[in-house]
């Protein structure tokens, strides 16, 4: 799993390269919102403190279409920089969740982010704030709600790694499985995460509820991978 360690070693390598790459990513619909800011800074060294609009128009004088998707996913980014109201306002933290997987949020309406896309969002704007030298910033109670009200629908009664601030929240939906609960903690915590892509699940309470935490595991590690190549490509 990549560290905060491995995006500042990312960081460093990040200058003057080749606009070129900087361009073809700002076009990929699937580029990681982190790579859309750096990419955007590699070309306008001052991107950061300009309109959205403005941006949009000088990127468009120099030939380079940026779909809606792109842009959405670097307004969010942006926000998580400068007005981070992702860790405190629940309707921010979906529509940034629903961005962050190349997605176009509906900001008239109430929608529902998954678990998996929840749980890169919270990856992904922990590596935002950190490439920019911000401060981390705790989850505040209305994401934490949010969050525990989703892995509640979906049947989870441990959260995931990356959403671990939900946990206690998600317990107090589900106060009939304490015990269920310790058991999968445990049984998690001793599971080789390297291997689960080999490892067989049986159908009882306790494997169902590892499986599910092997996919959101499997998820933000392909997640990570392929930020991890959008930013490299900059280098």
């Amino acid at each position: 799993m990549i560290s905060t360690e491995d995006i500042e070693a990312l960081r460093t390598k990040v200058g003057a390269a080749d606009p070129g790459a900087a361009k073809r990513l700002l076009q990929i619909p699937t580029t990681a919102a982190i790579a859309l800011l750096v990419a955007c800074k590699q070309l306008l060294s001052t991107v950061l403190m300009w309109e959205p609009e403005s941006l949009w128009l000088e990127l468009d004088r120099r030939g380079i279409d940026v779909p809606v998707e792109n842009r959405v996913k670097f307004q969010a980014a942006h926000a998580l920089h400068f007005v981070p109201s992702f860790f405190w306002d629940g309707i921010v933290f979906e529509k940034t969740a629903i961005a962050f997987d190349h997605e176009i949020p509906n900001p008239e309406a109430l929608e529902e982010a998954t678990v998996a896309q929840v749980a890169w969002a919270v990856k992904e704007a922990a590596w935002i704030r950190s490439w920019f030298d911000d401060p981390p910033l705790a989850l505040d109670h209305e994401s934490s709600a949010y969050t525990a009200v989703i892995l509640h629908r979906e049947g989870f009664i441990v959260a995931p790694d990356q959403l671990q601030f939900a946990q206690l929240a998600l317990e107090q939906m589900n106060t009939g499985s304490r015990d269920l609960v310790k058991i999968v903690q445990d049984r998690w915590e001793a599971l080789d995460k390297s291997r689960l892509d080999v490892h067989a699940f049986q159908e009882t309470q306790e494997d169902v509820q590892l499986a599910r935490l092997a996919t959101i595991e499997w998820h933000v590690k392909d997640r990570e991978t392929r930020t991890s190549a959008d930013l490299a490509a900059l280098t």
